[in-house]
């Protein structure tokens, strides 16, 4: 899978941050420039026709889907899934 993160750059070196293993892992990462704070949540799948978005409150974080009550939504389109891409494009503008 091509995989692209972006994440707050007052996480990058946090206690807990999944940084450090995503890098290891080989996945592209970018963080905000500092003082820019990254507050989006989301998946955008491509899958073609069955492409999906999956979005809500939790952060990306053991505790967000273990302890706490968060909001998820899961929205199976295509279309959906390209504009939050779209948004992803935006986004890369403010990385370091």
């Amino acid at each position: 899978a091509d995989v692209h993160v972006i994440i707050d750059s007052s996480i990058r070196h946090a206690n807990g941050s999944s940084y450090p293993t995503l890098v290891a892992g080989g996945v592209a990462v970018g963080t905000t420039r500092r003082g820019l704070m990254m507050h989006h949540k989301f998946v955008a799948v491509d899958q073609g026709d069955d492409g999906f978005l999956w979005t809500g409150s939790p952060n990306f974080t053991r505790p967000a889907y273990t302890q706490n009550d968060e909001s998820l939504l899961l929205i199976e389109s295509p279309e959906m899934a390209a504009a939050y891409f779209r948004v992803f494009d935006t986004l890369k503008d403010d990385l370091q």
